[in-house]
């Protein structure tokens, strides 16, 4: 599922980059995170984040 997408996460979390997603309610950011992150901890990597709600 959006391996690119994840590529290009990887890619920012290992040059130290932040970014965020902007999208419509009920799109996957929360479930793109979710397989960023596994894919991250698997290969040992701890990134940095932080999470902003707005109501």
């Amino acid at each position: 599922m959006r391996e690119a997408l994840i590529a290009k996460g990887k890619e920012k979390v290992r040059k130290g980059r932040y970014f965020t997603l902007f999208a419509p309610r009920q799109t996957g950011k929360t479930t793109y995170f979710q397989l960023l992150l596994s894919q991250l901890l698997r290969r040992k990597v701890l990134p940095r984040f932080g999470l902003v709600l707005r109501n």
